[in-house]
C-alpha cells in the first residue's frame, strides 16, 4: 500500500461492498473510517436493514451504488468493471449465488489477479447448515448457543439450565466482521510483498466460536454416547467461587452493581471495602476465591454479601468501590452508555450529520490513533445516491521493482511479523491468539509466576496455542533489558495494562519507541487512557453492565445479569488494532500508537443499538422469559423440541405464514408491513405458538427451511457438543492438562488456515530466546540466579 497524504491507513484503497445485515457492513465500515472508498452495491430495493436503527452507523461513510443483479445485463456488466479495479471485494452472499453474480473467488480472480475476496456466510461454505440463513439469532441456535446458560452468560434467576434461553448479544456477527477484516488487511499486506490477491473466509459460527468464554473442552478419552470424547458436564466449585466475584448485588435504593473481583487482592478488597474484613480470618474462605472448600461455603458467604450490600445505595457502595480499588459497574442502558464519561473522554463517541435524519450520535472508530480520534464526517448515503464507479481509480498498484514478489508463506499471510505480548487473562491475549493463527509470531512475556489466567487450566492453553512464553521479573533491571531486547526487534508490542504500572515498567509509548523507532504499539485499556476513571481494573462483567447488555439479556421485568462475552470481544478489537497499525506503518514507516477499549470495543458488538437520532426506530427489548426480541424472532415450543424463528422480510413472512397454514395472515392489516408486524407483539406470538406446537421442531426446520426461511431447532446440544458432533475441533494432548478438543483456525486463506502449533508451557521459550537475542551462557545462568528470569524445560511432543 502506498504512502498516505493524510495518514489513514487505507486512503486509496478500492473496497466493494456486496454484503446486506450487520457483519458484512460492519467490516467495510471500518475501511471506511480508515480512509478507504468503499462502494455498497445495494438491489432497487435496498439492504434489507435499511430502516433498522444501525443502518446509518454500519454505512457511515461509503458510496451508495444500485445495481439490478438478478438478470444478465448492463448493471452484471457494471459490477464487473467495478471488480475489476477493487482492491477488497466483500460478500456474504450464501453458497451458489456469488457464482450465479460472476463474483465467486474464482471468478474474481480471473478478472482482477490483485483483488482479495473475502466471504462472510453463516456456517462456512461446506457442510450441512451451509445454505441457512445467516441470521445471528439462527446461528446461534442451531450452534446451541442458547443451550446452557448460566449466572456468568446471560441467564436470569431461575432460567439457568434445562430449556434454550435466547442470547441477546449478536457476538457472532461482530467477531465475524472483525475477524473479515483481520483477514483482508493481513492478505493486502501480504499483497506488498506478494503483488497477488487472496480470498479470505470466515462465518458467523467461527465468529461465535471466537467470541466465546469459558471454553475448557476437556476431551474424554473414552468414547460416551453419541458424541465421542465430549466435554465432562457438571459445575466445578472453581466455577462456583468465580461466578461469586461477578456476583450482580440489589442495593437500598432498589438499583444494581455488577460486581467484578476476579483477582485475589480485588476480592479481598471487596470484602474490606463492605466491612466484611473477618471474612478474610475464616478458613473456609482463606484461599477464596479460587480454592474455596465447598458449595455450601459459598453459598452461605453469597447470603451474607448480598445482606451486606443491600445495607447501602448504588452511589454510596460506588463511591467505597472507587475509593478501594474495586472492581465494580453500575447497570446503565444503552444511552446510558453512549453519555458515559469513559467514552467521551477517550473520543469514543461521534456525531455525524446525516441530511434526512439530522444529527446521528453513535460510536466512534474502534481505535484511536496517536492519541487521538479518528474523524468520521460523512453518514450513510442514500439508495443509489451515487453512480457505479471508483472516484480514485481502484488498485494501488504494486511495484515490482521496488519489492520483487514471492509467494505465500507456508504459516500463513503474516509470517515475518513478530508480535511481543505483555498482557493477562484474555481481553488482550486472544488478539494475538488470531494474528499467530494467520501466521504472527508472537512472544508472550509472562511474570515468573505465570500469567493469572493459567489457573483456568484449558481455557488459558487455547489461547497460547502458536506462541512463544518467557518468564520475566520486570521489576528487576534484568528483566527489563531482556524486554528491550526482545522489543528492539518487534513489529508489534501491546499490553492491557493500567496506567501508573506501565510506566514504572518502562513500557510506555515513549519508552517502547526509544527502543524501537518502527514499533506498533497498541495499549488494550479497559476504560481508556483518559477521563476520571482511566485507572481502574475490569473484567467482563464491567462492561456488559455499562453498555446496555446487561439490561437487554436479562428480559423485561427482571433483575439485570452478567455475561462472559466483553472479555473475548475485546481481544477481538485488539487485533484489529494491531492490523490498523501496520498498516499505516505500511504506509509511514514510522511507529504507530493505537488504543482501544473494553468499553468501546464491547459496545461495538451492540453498534446497532447505540445509535441515536430524532425518530429513531424503537428498540426492541427481550421478553421476561427469555425467549428472544419480538413475535418473529424468538424461541418456541414445539411437540418435541425448541424452534428459533427469524422471519426478517416481508418475503420470508409470506412463506412462513403459509407453511404455517396460515395463508391469511399474509392479507391481515394486522401483520401488513415489518413495522405493523412489529407492533403486533404478543398477539402474534399468541396465534403463531400454538400451531408450532402440533409439531416437532425437527418437522418445522425441514417445512420452514425447504422455502428459506430462518427457522431450526434450538435444543440439539450444547455449543461444545455440537462442535465435536460437527468435526469443527480436533483432538490435541497438553503436557499438563491432557486430552482436549483445540479450536479450528478462525480465518481460512484460498480455503486454508495456518498449521496448528503447540501451547507453550510457562517459561517454555525462555532460554531459546534469550539465547537467540544475544545472551551468553554465563548471562544467561546469572539471570536465573537473580530471579529475572524463570526457564522450563520444553515438553516432549
Amino acid at each position: 500500500m502506498s504512502a498516505s497524504p493524510n495518514g489513514s491507513p487505507f486512503t486509496g484503497l478500492a473496497v466493494l461492498e456486496l454484503a446486506s445485515g450487520t457483519a458484512g457492513p460492519m467490516t467495510g465500515m471500518m475501511f471506511a473510517d480508515y480512509g478507504a472508498e468503499v462502494v455498497k452495491v445495494e438491489p432497487p430495493a435496498g439492504d434489507w436493514a435499511r430502516g433498522t436503527r444501525g443502518f446509518p452507523m454500519l454505512n457511515r461513510g461509503k458510496r451508495g451504488v444500485v445495481l439490478d443483479l438478478a438478470a444478465a445485463g448492463a448493471d452484471r456488466e457494471a459490477l464487473r468493471s467495478l471488480v475489476a479495479v477493487s482492491d477488497v471485494v466483500l460478500t456474504n452472499f450464501r453458497p451458489g449465488v456469488a457464482e450465479r453474480l460472476g463474483v465467486s473467488p474464482e471468478q474474481i480472480r480471473a478478472l482482477n489477479p490483485r483483488a482479495v475476496s473475502c466471504t462472510i456466510s453463516g456456517f462456512g461454505p461446506t457442510g450441512p447448515h451451509r445454505r441457512l440463513k445467516a441470521y445471528e439469532g439462527v446461528v446461534a441456535a442451531k450452534a446451541g448457543k442458547m443451550m446452557g446458560l448460566d449466572a456468568l452468560s446471560g441467564a436470569a434467576p431461575g432460567f439457568a439450565g434445562g430449556r434454550p434461553l435466547y442470547s441477546a448479544a449478536p457476538v457472532a456477527g461482530y467477531a465475524a466482521a472483525q475477524l473479515a477484516f483481520q483477514g483482508v488487511v493481513a492478505a493486502l499486506l501480504e499483497r506488498d510483498r506478494t503483488g497477488a490477491g487472496r480470498h479470505v473466509e470466515t462465518s458467523l459460527l467461527l465468529g461465535a466460536i471466537t467470541a466465546t468464554m469459558r471454553q475448557d473442552l476437556r476431551r474424554q478419552t473414552e468414547p460416551a454416547g453419541p458424541v465421542a470424547g465430549a466435554v465432562s458436564a457438571g459445575p466445578s466449585l472453581q466455577l462456583r467461587g468465580i461466578a461469586l466475584t461477578f456476583l450482580t448485588a440489589q442495593c437500598s435504593d432498589g438499583r444494581w452493581i455488577q460486581m467484578c473481583a476476579r483477582q485475589d487482592h480485588h476480592f479481598r478488597s471487596w470484602m474490606k471495602a463492605i466491612g466484611l474484613e473477618t471474612v478474610l480470618a475464616d478458613p473456609r474462605y482463606a484461599d477464596g476465591p479460587m480454592l474455596f472448600r465447598s458449595f455450601g461455603d459459598i453459598e452461605e458467604l453469597e447470603d451474607v454479601i448480598r445482606k451486606r450490600m443491600a445495607e447501602r445505595t448504588q452511589a454510596e457502595w460506588m463511591a467505597r468501590f472507587l475509593e478501594f480499588d474495586v472492581g465494580a459497574d453500575p447497570f446503565l442502558d444503552f444511552d446510558g452508555f453512549l453519555a458515559h464519561p469513559q467514552l467521551t473522554a477517550n473520543d469514543r463517541v461521534a456525531v455525524i450529520p446525516d441530511p434526512s435524519l439530522g444529527p446521528v450520535r453513535q460510536l466512534a472508530p474502534i481505535a484511536c490513533t496517536g492519541g487521538e480520534a479518528v474523524p468520521v464526517t460523512r453518514g450513510a448515503p442514500r439508495l443509489g445516491e451515487h453512480p457505479p464507479v471508483f472516484t480514485a481509480g481502484g488498485l494501488d498498484r504494486f511495484d515490482a521493482s521496488a519489492r520483487p514478489a514471492d509467494g505465500p508463506r507456508p504459516r500463513g499471510p503474516l509470517e515475518g511479523t513478530t508480535i511481543v505480548e505483555l498482557a493477562t487473562y484474555l481481553a488482550g491475549p486472544l488478539g494475538s491468539t488470531l494474528l499467530a493463527e494467520m501466521g504472527a509470531r508472537v512472544i508472550k512475556i509472562e511474570p515468573v509466576e505465570g500469567d493469572p489466567f493459567r489457573r483456568v487450566g484449558l481455557q488459558f492453553v487455547h489461547l497460547q496455542h502458536g506462541k512463544e512464553s518467557i518468564a520475566l521479573n520486570l521489576k528487576t533491571a534484568g528483566g527489563r533489558e531482556v524486554l528491550r531486547r526482545l522489543v528492539a526487534g518487534a513489529d508489534v508490542f501491546f499490553h492491557n495494562f493500567r496506567g501508573g504500572p506501565i510506566e514504572r515498567l518502562g513500557c510506555d509509548f515513549a519508552a517502547i519507541r526509544g527502543v524501537n523507532p518502527r514499533v506498533v504499539y497498541v495499549n488494550a485499556a479497559a476504560y481508556g487512557s483518559k477521563g476520571p476513571e482511566a485507572n481502574r481494573a475490569a473484567f467482563h462483567s464491567t462492561p456488559n453492565a455499562l453498555t446496555g447488555g446487561g439490561i437487554l439479556q436479562a428480559g423485561r421485568g427482571n433483575p439485570p445479569v452478567d455475561d462472559s462475552y466483553p472479555d473475548p470481544c475485546s481481544g477481538i478489537a485488539v487485533a484489529s488494532a494491531i492490523l490498523l497499525g501496520l498498516a499505516a506503518r505500511g504506509r509511514t514507516g514510522a511507529a504507530q500508537y493505537l488504543e482501544t477499549t473494553m468499553l468501546a470495543s464491547t459496545g461495538y458488538v451492540y453498534a446497532a443499538e447505540l445509535v441515536t437520532y430524532e425518530g429513531a426506530p424503537a428498540r426492541l427489548t427481550v421478553d421476561p422469559a427469555q425467549h428472544g426480541l419480538h413475535a418473529l424472532y424468538r424461541l418456541y415450543p414445539c411437540a418435541a423440541g425448541w424452534l428459533f424463528a427469524a422471519v426478517v422480510t416481508d418475503r420470508e413472512w409470506r412463506a412462513f405464514a403459509t407453511v404455517l397454514g396460515h395463508p391469511e395472515w399474509v392479507d391481515d392489516p394486522r401483520f401488513a408491513d415489518t413495522a405493523a408486524r412489529l407492533a403486533a407483539g404478543e398477539a402474534l406470538a399468541g396465534l403463531v405458538g400454538p400451531v408450532l406446537r402440533t409439531r416437532a421442531a425437527d418437522d418445522w426446520e425441514a417445512a420452514l427451511t425447504a422455502v428459506d426461511v430462518g427457522a431450526v431447532r434450538a435444543d440439539e446440544g450444547t455449543f461444545e457438543d455440537l462442535l465435536v458432533r460437527g468435526g469443527l475441533v480436533t483432538p490435541d494432548v497438553h503436557p499438563e492438562h491432557g486430552p482436549y478438543w483445540r479450536l479450528p483456525g478462525r480465518v481460512t486463506f484460498d480455503g486454508v488456515a495456518g498449521p496448528p502449533r503447540p501451547a507453550t508451557l510457562l517459561g517454555e521459550s525462555t532460554l531459546a530466546l534469550l539465547a537467540e537475542f544475544g545472551y551468553e551462557a554465563a548471562e544467561i545462568a546469572a539471570l536465573r540466579a537473580g530471579g529475572a528470569v524463570f526457564a522450563a524445560e520444553p515438553a516432549a511432543g
